[in-house]
């Protein structure tokens, strides 16, 4: 049996196809989700739950250390529960009901009791989004970093041959630089087609080429406006603080 829930493995994960193959040929799958993703579609089952307009939990986020809280704004529909409801209800047939007795209040103050008298208490954070005290906000502040030598290591040779699959490693990393994330699965959201494998080294002198484009064309544009100024500019006439002719 496989039970997949807050998440989307399909397409989330590298091959995608057998990743669904696995799914559909299990003897049970179980999706529990809002909509009927790639995954819920490989399911034998699919259990509606919630959204967070309809939920009653504790938050944390992608990218920063922020708490926050969701609260219920509209009732949920006919039928769907949330994801502790489904849990809860799941217990109760594996005979684990007394663990899940507890409400979604106290499972809150449950999970924030480490942090709670560090000024992340249910009640601050209902105020307003509250940082985790127990989140650095230095990253590596003592400078101690997890390599054999124990300081930062930076790639400055890259190879020009991609790697190749091999029989002990049959499986590449697609991790992709873009402009708004560095070495992430996620594809662009304006872009369609196939993807371009690049090296380092290609994206490295791309990015000079780029840059140098861009100040090119930017002195194209200064040598332009002094051009400009200089036919405007008549003799005994001020130019002001833009460089326009003065009335």
């Amino acid at each position: 049996m496989v039970w997949v829930t807050a998440g989307n493995p399909v397409a989330m994960l590298p091959d995608s196809l057998t990743v669904k193959r696995a799914l559909e040929t299990r003897e049970l799958t179980v999706a529990v989700d809002a909509f009927l993703t790639d995954t819920a579609r490989a399911a034998h089952l699919v259990l509606p739950t919630t959204t967070m307009l309809e939920d009653d939990d504790l938050v944390g986020a992608y990218g920063h250390h922020w708490l926050g809280e969701v609260r219920p704004v509209v009732p949920a529909p006919d039928g769907v529960k949330t994801d502790y409801a489904i849990a809860k209800s799941l217990a109760e047939r594996l005979g684990l009901a007394e663990h899940f007795t507890a409400d979604a209040e106290t499972w809150k103050r449950r999970f924030l009791n480490k942090v709670s008298d560090q000024g992340a208490s249910l009640e601050a954070i209902r105020d307003g989004y509250v940082r985790n005290p127990l989140a650095p906000k230095v990253l590596f502040a003592d400078r101690k970093f997890k390599t054999a030598s124990g300081r930062v290591n930076l790639i400055h040779e890259a190879d020009p041959e991609p790697a190749r699959p091999t029989a002990d490693r049959p499986l590449l990393l697609m991790a992709f630089s873009t402009e708004r994330a560095q070495s992430s699965q996620w594809a662009h959201p304006n872009r369609q087609g196939r993807a371009r494998r690049r090296d380092a080294s290609s994206r490295l002198r791309g990015g000079l080429r780029g840059r140098r484009d861009r100040a090119d064309r930017v002195g194209h544009r200064l040598d332009g406006r002094a051009a400009q100024v200089r036919r405007a500019a008549a003799p005994g006439r001020d130019l002001d603080g833009e460089g326009r002719v003065a009335a």
